[in-house]
């Protein structure tokens, strides 16, 4: 009986067992049916990854050499960057600087504009007064013409002198430096001693050069320079008496021989190296000959020793100071000739 137990409960195990079986088997064959799409979708998978592996190490290379690329790119658009930002700053420093020059230059072209003006005024301004000292000189030549007649006929009448007319005439001689007198003359003295002595005109051709000491003349330079001027005169308008005695001058009037007259340098023209006539002041502040000067110019369009060119329209000034200096010094040296 125990072992009929046992193989009850053997078969029924086995029963169990196979029912189980059956179950198992039927999630068996649906396992298998899996299986077999499992391989077969594993065996697409198969057939598909070595081709994406291989796409995927291309695309990996591509990915790699783009990166590089870009990496490249991206340094040289760095570089390209600093670059540009120092092309920036440069060209704002070049722009501050260009606003800076351009305000600079408006600013000169404004004062160029106004010493332009000014130069057309000045120029306008010189050319009117050149018109005018021409004017002047023109009238001044008239007058000293007019009163060199008058004065010619004042002195042919010197034998009708009196006392006024004689210090009128040592007055008129000194005041045009033909008369060049010491310091300590006084011409009040030499009229209170010649009204004293009674001289008048006719006296003048009696009068020696000593005696000129009596009216005052104490100097022997005086004395000498004043008988010169009165036997000059004399002999000049020697007048209607024919009777009067000529008082010769011991030194003939003549300049002392074997010593040459030193002409004094600013009485040259720096062109010419001859004593000027016509002395003119040119745009470089210095005087010439007026026709030196202008020669001059025409030909090398500037002054001598002066750098500023010259376009020929600089009016020329007269140098009425040095001239009448220069037509003492030819009057009182007869023997120098102007011009040379």
């Amino acid at each position: 009986s125990l072992l009929y137990l046992s193989y009850r409960d053997c078969m029924k195990l086995l029963q169990e067992q196979e029912q189980r079986t059956e179950d198992v088997m039927t999630h068996c064959i649906d396992l298998n049916e899996e299986t077999k799409n499992l391989k077969s979708i594993i065996k697409i998978y198969n057939d598909d990854v070595p081709s994406t592996k291989h796409k995927y190490d291309e695309l990996c290379q591509e990915y790699s050499s783009l990166k590089q690329q870009r990496e490249h790119l991206q340094d040289k658009v760095k570089n390209m960057v600093i670059e540009i930002n120092k092309l920036i700053k440069e060209e704002n420093e070049t722009n501050n600087e260009k606003c800076v020059t351009l305000n600079k230059f408006n600013l000169l072209r404004m004062e160029l504009d106004k010493y332009t003006q000014l130069l057309s005024e000045s120029r306008e301004l010189t050319n009117k007064y050149s018109l005018f000292e021409d004017g002047v000189e023109e009238k001044t030549a008239e007058l000293n013409k007019y009163f060199k007649q008058k004065w010619d006929l004042h002195e042919e009448g010197w034998s009708k002198w009196d006392i006024n007319g004689i210090i009128c005439w040592l007055k008129y001689l000194i005041h045009n430096n033909r008369l060049r007198l010491s310091k300590g003359f006084d011409l009040k003295i030499v009229e209170q001693k010649m009204t004293e002595e009674g001289i008048k005109g006719t006296s003048l051709n009696e009068i020696g050069r000593n005696e000129l000491k009596d009216y005052g003349f104490n100097t022997f330079d005086d004395r000498v320079q004043t008988y010169k001027l009165i036997r000059a005169l004399v002999e000049k308008y020697p007048g209607p008496i024919q009777e009067w005695k000529l008082v010769s001058d011991p030194t003939g009037g003549k300049p002392e021989e074997g010593k040459p007259t030193i002409i004094p340098e600013q009485y040259k023209c720096p062109i010419s190296g001859d004593i000027m006539i016509n002395p003119v002041v040119a745009y470089d502040n210095k005087t010439y000959e007026k026709d030196n000067i202008i020669e001059y110019i025409k030909k090398h369009k500037r002054a001598p020793d002066c750098e500023h060119e010259c376009d020929g329209n600089e009016p020329l000034f007269k140098n009425r100071q040095l001239k009448i200096k220069i037509e003492q010094f030819l009057w009182a040296n007869p023997s120098v000739k102007g011009g040379e």
